[in-house]
């Protein structure tokens, strides 16, 4: 009776000496997790630096690569609308399509595909094209580093037109906006109405009378990607109502972002795409994108994509 006592004991012991053995190593692997997550942080920020760095270079690369452009009518007109309408420095960027839809303004022509085509070519080989740190739209931006639009006063020309206080008062001008003309008489029968005026028939042309005089606006046929027609109407306008983030209509299956709890696997959070996580958690959208790849946890929660299907 007594040997089994001393195997139980002996047993018991060992039992004991494994379990905290097994809570010192639980713990070293916890502590080993937490280094390995900040270590991958830091590396993160390190690439960070690297690509900004990797950039500058590039930039200054791409800055001498203007100098090899054929001097033909279209690249002088190019050259002429990012001296006049732009700022070239090496710490700014601008939205691709904010830059083409001006130059579209600017030279007062609805651009052929070939002259879009041709001024993408022109400004890849000037400045640097990537996705841009700003990312203030439904969907991802990209853009150009090394160049930006010069900002636009938008003025009144008259003293007293009712046209023009119109525009100004309901309307929002901007490179990449557009309206249909049928849309902006619309919205001035009922401007006139809520100011007791009276309804005549010439609120049509009195539009298209001030805004093709106008400087800041193109008319031209659009294509309104949500609506997916084609109507007469003017660039560079649109009504203050009218969201300015959109930059197309969202896809009814697409990728989201959820951020998780650690410990209760709550979701804490949703977004649409990965560029608006990032700009609400206040980080790159690349590192956003690395985080969300590699799996890292940070100290109560992660990061993860997934496909919504309604």
């Amino acid at each position: 009776m007594g040997y089994c006592i001393d195997n139980f004991n002996r047993i018991m012991k060992l039992n004991d000496e494994m379990e905290t053995e097994k809570y010192q190593l639980m713990e070293e692997i916890k502590r080993l997790n937490e280094k390995i997550n900040t270590q991958g942080v830091e590396i993160n920020v390190f690439k960070e630096l690297i690509e900004k760095q990797d950039k500058s270079l590039k930039l200054i690369e791409n800055d001498s690569n203007v100098e090899n452009l054929p001097k033909d009518q279209l690249n002088q007109l190019f050259d002429e609308f990012i001296s006049t309408e732009c700022i070239v420095r090496k710490d700014v960027e601008v939205d691709s399509c904010d830059i083409i839809a001006q130059f579209r303004i600017w030279n007062k022509v609805k651009p052929k595909r070939e002259t879009n085509e041709r001024f993408n070519t022109y400004l890849k080989t000037r400045f640097l094209s990537t996705r841009l740190q700003n990312q203030d739209k439904d969907q991802c931006v990209h853009g150009f580093v090394g160049v930006m639009l010069k900002s636009i006063e938008y003025k009144k020309s008259y003293s007293n037109d009712l046209t023009e206080n119109f525009i100004f008062e309901t309307c929002r001008f901007a490179p990449n906006n557009r309206i249909p003309t049928n849309k902006l008489h619309d919205e001035f029968v009922r401007y006139k109405n809520k100011m007791n005026l009276d309804i005549t028939s010439t609120e049509l042309a009195d539009i298209k009378k001030y805004l093709n005089l106008s400087a800041y606006v193109l008319k031209g046929t659009l294509y309104i990607q949500e609506e997916k027609f084609t109507y007469d109407g003017y660039y560079g306008l649109a009504l203050k109502t009218d969201n300015p983030n959109i930059r197309k209509t969202t896809s009814v299956t697409g990728k989201k972002v959820q951020k998780i709890d650690n410990n209760t696997k709550a979701v804490l959070n949703n977004w649409d795409t990965i560029a608006k996580a990032a700009l609400h958690e206040n980080m790159s959208v690349s590192k956003m994108s690395r985080n969300i790849k590699n799996n890292v946890i940070f100290s109560d929660y992660y990061y993860k994509q997934w496909t919504h299907i309604p």
